[in-house]
C-alpha cells in the first residue's frame, strides 16, 4: 500500500478521533490472516475451507460490550439477511413480523408513515434506530425514513427491547434497532428481481469484494415501482335536510366513531416510486486499525391517479359535486376537493465513518461520526380546487443530524469487560409552509403561511461495566449515562394568526442507569431481570410548530422537557441444542412520565404539555423448534396493555389505551428444506389498536379504523444450479379484507429471481 495513501487514512483516523464520534463498540477482530507473514497466511488458508468475515459483532447493542446474546441480562433479537430475503420485503420494517414485542404499522405496500413500536411505545420518536450505531429519527418529528434504508444494504438487524438511554441516549424508551453492514471478505455479487400484483416492480443488485490486503468494497442498488391501489376513500358524513341531486352507488357506512356516513369514491390509485444506492469502503492500512466509510441515498415519490366517484344520476353521468339526496330527511355534501390527494417527494442521505485502533488484546478505541440529511415536500388541495388545479398548499421541511462517538473499550482482567465514552448529537430541522395558485404545480407558490425550525443538543457521557461470574452462570451489567439536552435558536411564524416569535434557550440534564442480572445454572436454562431509566426529548415540530386552523391557534412551547420511563423484565431463557428447541418469556412494565399532549389552553388556543403518565405492562413468549433436519416450526406472543393513568390536558383519556397499539399480537410459521426446495408459511394474528386517544373509533371495517385481522402468507423458492434462486410469494392468501387506517390491498402474489456469485 502506498504511503501516502496510509499517512492520508491514519491522520483521517487520528482526526476522527479527536473529535469525539461514534463507535462500533468493542468489536472482535476476526480475520485470520491479520499480521501474519506470507508463508503464516498460505499456512492458514490451506486449513481453511471458506474466509471467516471480518464483522462488526451484533451482540453488542445491549450493553455496548462484546457479549452472547443469549446469556446477557436484556431481551435482544437478531435477524439475519436470508431471514427477510425469503420474504416479499420491499423495506425494512416489513422483516420485525417474527419478533415479538413489536409492533410493525405498515398499512399500505410502500408507506411513508411506517414504524417498529416497541413494548407499546406507539411513535417513532419513542423508539431509536441506528444505521450502523448513527441515529435516524429526525429532529423535526422524530420519524423514521424506513423507505430510505433497502433491504440489500443490511445484512443483520439487532433489536434490543427495553430502556436504552443508558448506553444510547434519546429516543430509546421502549428500545433500539440497529441495522448493520458488513465488510465483504471475498467477492459477491447478487442481482434480485420481483414483479407481481398492483403493478409491482423491483430491481436491486449488490456487489462486494475484498480488493486488497489492505481495502474492501460494497455497493447496491435498487428501484422499486408499485402501480398501487385506491387505498383512501371517500367517505362524507350524514347531514340533516334535503338533498339537490338524486344519486345512484353510494353505500351506507359509518365512521370508526359509528356516525352515520356515505361511501361515494376513492381517491385513485396510490402509486409509489422508490430507489437508491449505498457504498461502503473498508481499509485496513495496519494491523491495528479499522476505518469504514460509507454513503446512503434514497429517494421517495408518491402519488395518485385521477380519483373514481361511485355516484352517478339516473342518466349515467358521473357526480363529483352537489347535495347529494340520502333520504327523505337527509343528505351529504360533495366537492371535487374532497376526492383529491395529496403528492410528495423525499430525500434522505447519510453519511458516515467509524474507525476502530486495537490498541493491546485487552484495550480498543473506537469513533464514529455520521450525518443525516432529510428533505421533503408535499402539495395539497385546498378549498376550491379540483383535479386539474386551483388552490392549495406547498409544505417543505429539511432536518440534519450530525452524530458523533468516541468509546473505549477495556477487559481489565478476566471476566470483566468495561465500555465509556462520550456522544454528541446535534439536530436541527426547519419546516415552512405557502400557498399554491395550483396545487398540481408547486412552481406557483405565492405567499408563506407558516415556518418552523430549531436546533438542539444532546451530550452523554457514559459507563457501562459487565461482569461473568462462575464461568458465565452469572452476569451482571450495569451502568449508567449522563445526558445534557439544550435546545436553541427556535422561531415560528404563523401569518394568518399574526404571530412571529424568537424563543429562549431551554436546558435539561438527566442520570440514566441500568442494571441488569443473567443467572444461567443449567446450559439449557436461565433467568433474567432487568431495570433501567430512558428519555426522548421534545422535537422543533413540538417545541416550536404554531399554525392555526379553523379559528383554533396552536401555539408552541419551547419550556417542554423531556418525556422519561422507568421499565423492568423478568424472563426465562431456554435453550436444548440437541434437539433445536428454544423459548424465551418475558414480563415487563413501563411507567411513563411527562407524557407530552396537546391542551386548550382556552376555547381559541392550544398548546402542548407534558401533561400525562403512562403505565405499560405486557407479556412476550416465543418458542421454536427444528423437528427435522427439514423442518422447523415456530410461535409467538405478544400482549401489551399500554395507558394513560392521569392526563392534566385531557382527563377523558385517563384508563384509555395508547393510540396506535394493539394490545395482542400472535403469529406462527413453519419452514420446511429438502433438496432445492425451501417452503415457507406463516400465519398472524394482530388485535383492534385505536387512533383516538378516548378510544371511541370502536368500529371496525370502515375507512380510519384500525382493524383486528388475520394474515396467512407463504413463499416457496427452488434453488436451480449454484447461481440461480426462483421463487412465488403470496400475502394474504385468504384474501381478507381490514382496514389498517387506509383498505386493506387483499391478496398478492409476487415472482422473484434471484442470482447469486
Amino acid at each position: 500500500m502506498p504511503g501516502s495513501i496510509k499517512l492520508v487514512l491514519l491522520l483521517c483516523s487520528i482526526a476522527l478521533i479527536s473529535l469525539s464520534q461514534p463507535v462500533w463498540a468493542h468489536e472482535k477482530d476476526t480475520s485470520e490472516n491479520r499480521g501474519k507473514t506470507n508463508n503464516e497466511k498460505a499456512r492458514t488458508d490451506k486449513k481453511k475451507k471458506k474466509p471467516k468475515a471480518l464483522i462488526y459483532e451484533t451482540r453488542v447493542m445491549a450493553t455496548r460490550i462484546n457479549s452472547d446474546p443469549e446469556k446477557i441480562p436484556f431481551e435482544v433479537q437478531v435477524l439475519n439477511k436470508r431471514d427477510w430475503q425469503d420474504w416479499n420485503v420491499q423495506t425494512l420494517d416489513e422483516a420485525f413480523s417474527n419478533l415479538t414485542g413489536v409492533w410493525v404499522r405498515h398499512a399500505k405496500p410502500m408507506d411513508s408513515l411506517a414504524g417498529v413500536f416497541i413494548r407499546g411505545f406507539g411513535s417513532n420518536k419513542q423508539n431509536l434506530v441506528m444505521i450502523n450505531g448513527i441515529p435516524m429519527n429526525g429532529g423535526y418529528s422524530g420519524g423514521v425514513p424506513w423507505w430510505a434504508i433497502s433491504p440489500d444494504m443490511a445484512d443483520r438487524i439487532e433489536l434490543l427491547s427495553g430502556p436504552a438511554s443508558p448506553a444510547y441516549g434519546g429516543y430509546a424508551m421502549g428500545g433500539v434497532i440497529n441495522i448493520r453492514s458488513f465488510e465483504p471478505v471475498k467477492r459477491k455479487i447478487e442481482l434480485d428481481t420481483t414483479a407481481g400484483s398492483f403493478s409491482t416492480g423491483r430491481l436491486a443488485g449488490s456487489y462486494g469484494e475484498k480488493l486488497t490486503d489492505w481495502f474492501s468494497l460494497k455497493v447496491s442498488a435498487h428501484w422499486t415501482y408499485i402501480g398501487g391501489y385506491p387505498t383512501a376513500e371517500v367517505v362524507r358524513t350524514e347531514k340533516t335536510g334535503s338533498g339537490e341531486i338524486a344519486a345512484s352507488g353510494w353505500n351506507k357506512t359509518t365512521t370508526s366513531k359509528g356516525d352515520p356516513a356515505y361511501l361515494v369514491g376513492d381517491k385513485g390509485n396510490n402509486h409509489d416510486n422508490v430507489w437508491g444506492a449505498n457504498i461502503d469502503l473498508y481499509f485496513h492500512p495496519w494491523k491495528f486499525l479499522d476505518l469504514n466509510i460509507g454513503y446512503t441515498e434514497g429517494r421517495f415519490n408518491y402519488g395518485y391517479s385521477d380519483a373514481h366517484t361511485y355516484l352517478f344520476t339516473d342518466s349515467g353521468e358521473p357526480i363529483y359535486s352537489g347535495k347529494i339526496t340520502a333520504d327523505d330527511t337527509h343528505y351529504f355534501s360533495l366537492s371535487p376537493y374532497n376526492m383529491m390527494e395529496n403528492f410528495s417527494e423525499n430525500i434522505c442521505r447519510i453519511a458516515r465513518i467509524r474507525t476502530k485502533a486495537t490498541i493491546t488484546n485487552w484495550l480498543s478505541l473506537s469513533a464514529k461520526l455520521g450525518a443525516v440529511h432529510r428533505e421533503g415536500w408535499y402539495s395539497m388541495p385546498k378549498s376550491g380546487a379540483d383535479n386539474f388545479g386551483g388552490p392549495g398548499k406547498y409544505n417543505f421541511t429539511q432536518s440534519l443530524n450530525v452524530y458523533s462517538e468516541l468509546q473505549l473499550n477495556a477487559a481489565l482482567f478476566a471476566g470483566n469487560n468495561l465500555a465509556g465514552g462520550l456522544s454528541l448529537f446535534f439536530p436541527a430541522a426547519a419546516s415552512v409552509s405557502e400557498s399554491l395558485g395550483n396545487w398540481r404545480d408547486t412552481g406557483t407558490r405565492n405567499g408563506m403561511l407558516t415556518s418552523t425550525q430549531g436546533k438542539a443538543f444532546n451530550g452523554g457521557l457514559f459507563l457501562l461495566d459487565q461482569w461473568s461470574i462462575l464461568h458465565d452462570k452469572i452476569i451482571v451489567s450495569a451502568g449508567a449515562r449522563l445526558d445534557i439536552w439544550r435546545n436553541y435558536d427556535g422561531k415560528s411564524e404563523d401569518v394568518q394568526a399574526g404571530l412571529k416569535d424568537t424563543y429562549p434557550a431551554n436546558n435539561e440534564t438527566a442520570i440514566n442507569p441500568r442494571i441488569g442480572v443473567s443467572y444461567h445454572p443449567w446450559k439449557f436454562l436461565g433467568f433474567n431481570f432487568a431495570a433501567g431509566r430512558a428519555f426522548r426529548p421534545p422535537t422543533v415540530y413540538e417545541l416550536y410548530k404554531t399554525w392555526s386552523f379553523y379559528g383554533t391557534t396552536y401555539k408552541p412551547n419551547p419550556k417542554l422537557k423531556p418525556e422519561r420511563t422507568w421499565s423492568w423484565e423478568a424472563g426465562l431463557v431456554s435453550r436444548i441444542r440437541q434437539i433445536g428447541f428454544k423459548s424465551n418469556i418475558v414480563w415487563f412494565m413501563s411507567f411513563v412520565d411527562n407524557m407530552i399532549y396537546t391542551a386548550s389552553i382556552d376555547e381559541k388556543t392550544k398548546q402542548k404539555l407534558n401533561a400525562a403518565e403512562a403505565r405499560v405492562e405486557g407479556l412476550e413468549l416465543k418458542l421454536s423448534e427444528r423437528v427435522t433436519k427439514w423442518l422447523e416450526l415456530g410461535a409467538g406472543l405478544t400482549y401489551q396493555y399500554p395507558r394513560i393513568t392521569s392526563n392534566s390536558a385531557r382527563p377523558q383519556t385517563e384508563g384509555k389505551i395508547t393510540t396506535y397499539m394493539p394490545k395482542n399480537i400472535y403469529f406462527g410459521w413453519l419452514g420446511m428444506k429438502f433438496e432445492g426446495l425451501t417452503f415457507r408459511l406463516r400465519g398472524s394474528w394482530i388485535g383492534k389498536a385505536y387512533r383516538d386517544d378516548e378510544n371511541r373509533d370502536t368500529y371496525s371495517g370502515v375507512y380510519g379504523s384500525f382493524d383486528e385481522h388475520f394474515l396467512l402468507d407463504a413463499a416457496l423458492h427452488y434453488q436451480i444450479g449454484k447461481h440461480f434462486r426462483v421463487g412465488v410469494l403470496a400475502n394474504n392468501i385468504l384474501d381478507k379484507h381490514y382496514y389498517s387506517y387506509y383498505r386493506s390491498p387483499g391478496r398478492a402474489v409476487y415472482l422473484n429471481a434471484m442470482a447469486r456469485y
